[in-house]
């Protein structure tokens, strides 16, 4: 058998999953014009199509079959017309160049020997890749897949996503309603407002995003190596507390000396003779001498260092919500 088909036209006829109506499939209608020596077949002819990767006129067996098999047995030519739809499932159109061969038998064969490929192989043009537009896969269940031809879920994506609505900001985060509507909101509006301070047992380095250190920068009360007091209210915009008698914000030192009003009260015993000078090695003399008075002291003891008064503590940083 002698046969050349002169042209075709592909119609694509399916958008699988792209659609809110229910899924009319991957199939897309092929049209095409067979001649039989020279002249318009007019007969019962199968249908055996292949798809390749790849065609060269030089070389016609170059490339790689990329889907299964498609046949068409007993299909009616009439003026050498014929419309078939074909079905090669999605996953063929990947976004790379398909290339479609035809072979031909009479119908009243079943011998798989008796094929004849017709050439060249034809290209198929951009309307079925309706199926896949660039950069997006979708499966034969429906998955999409954006940077991925393998998606495993309704929206499969590899890469960075951006999202606009008009709210997107630094440190916002995307969070969904009821109804299952995303916007962009500050983390305050669900969780930790700004200006929240936790303690972080992490290092001062390793601070997460979206916080800072408690270091008197930025507009941060500076936290470090203090002692938290609750403010029991406000004074001019200010939290205070009265924990020493009067508002304060920051108070305290690091290390304290005593003054003698703060030392207890107390007395210190002195032994005396009642009479007499005493006696060489004696505690005092006691008794009155012409002239001026004279008056004894008791030895000094202490250094004036500052005393320990910090109790037992573990060192967290004070960090802050931007």
């Amino acid at each position: 058998m002698r046969a050349k088909m002169l042209t075709a036209g592909i119609l694509v006829l399916a958008l699988a999953g792209l659609c809110p109506a229910p899924p009319i499939g991957t199939e897309f209608t092929y049209q095409g014009l067979l001649f039989e020596r020279k002249k318009p077949a007019n007969a019962v002819i199968d249908f055996q199509f292949v798809p390749y990767d790849d065609y060269n006129d030089l070389d016609p067996n170059v490339g790689l079959q990329v889907g299964a098999t498609f046949e068409a047995n007993d299909v009616n030519v009439v003026d050498g017309h014929f419309t078939l739809a074909l079905d090669f499932g999605s996953t063929v159109f990947d976004g790379n160049t398909v290339w479609l061969e035809t072979a031909v038998r009479p119908g009243s064969s079943t011998d798989p020997n008796d094929f004849v490929t017709l050439a060249p192989r034809v290209k198929i043009r951009p309307v079925p890749y309706a199926l896949q537009t660039r950069g997006m896969f979708v499966d034969d269940v429906g998955n999409v897949g954006i940077g991925t031809t393998s998606p495993s879920e309704k929206l499969h994506v590899v890469g960075s996503i951006r999202i606009i609505d008009g709210n997107e900001a630094a440190n916002r985060v995307l969070t969904s309603d009821a109804a299952g509507v995303a916007t962009w909101r500050e983390p305050s509006a669900f969780g930790l407002p700004r200006g929240v301070i936790v303690m972080w047992s992490g290092t001062v380095a390793s601070i997460p995003a979206g916080w800072a250190l408690c270091d008197g920068t930025n507009g941060t009360p500076d936290l470090r190596d203090r002692f938290i007091a609750g403010a029991s209210h406000d004074d001019g915009g200010v939290a205070k507390t009265t924990v020493k008698g009067v508002p304060m914000q920051t108070g305290g030192t690091h290390d304290h000396r005593l003054t003698q009003a703060e030392i207890p009260s107390h007395t210190h015993t002195i032994r005396y003779k009642s009479s007499g000078h005493g006696t060489p090695g004696s505690d005092i003399f006691a008794s009155r001498v012409s002239g001026s008075e004279h008056y004894q002291a008791t030895g000094s003891t202490g250094g004036s260092v500052p005393h320990e008064n910090c109790p037992p503590f573990f060192a967290l940083a004070f960090i802050t919500r931007l």
